[in-house]
């Protein structure tokens, strides 16, 4: 299945547009384009034809699979282990691509800290491109597994203090 909706949410932040402002161009609510975005909302041919074009690129672009500039990776139980040590503060030699996978899950990994608007935006950016790469399934497992080596990480603290 092409997820449409991240790639326009990707578009729309690299070229520095609001929603308010991409969905003026496209001549469509704002609404449905946070909703289309979210995957909340499916689309007309006739509204993905006005939000490629307000985007400046072609509807085909949204077809691609992968979206230029990522490569579906596959998440193996050994990566998944090697990345939770990683998010965790372990010492662990990862490759570029596991790098940008810690970068981007970690945001999605609750703390105790109060969420700020600026942290909720870098969680949905981190959210949609993980969902580009990954099943929602595969995101679940990554993120439960990075918290439980977080409780045996906390339970093994303890019992050292």
């Amino acid at each position: 299945m092409i997820a449409i909706g991240p790639k326009i949410y990707r578009l729309r932040r690299e070229q520095g547009l609001s929603q308010a402002v991409l969905a003026a161009r496209a001549d469509i609510p704002q609404p449905n384009l946070s909703n289309i975005e979210k995957g909340k909302q499916d689309m007309t041919v006739m509204t993905l034809r006005k939000i490629a074009y307000a985007l400046g690129v072609s509807p085909k672009d949204f077809f691609e699979e992968p979206f230029p500039e990522t490569a579906p990776a596959g998440l193996s139980r050994k990566r998944i282990e090697r990345i939770a040590a990683a998010v965790t503060g372990q010492a662990v030699r990862l490759t570029p691509e596991e790098k940008n996978i810690v970068r981007l899950i970690s945001p999605l990994i609750p703390t105790r800290k109060k969420t700020s608007r600026a942290s909720i935006h870098r969680l949905n950016a981190a959210w949609l491109k993980l969902r580009e790469q990954f099943t929602k399934e595969e995101i679940k497992s990554l993120c439960e597994r990075v918290e439980d080596a977080r409780v045996r990480g906390d339970a093994d603290e303890a019992k050292t203090n």
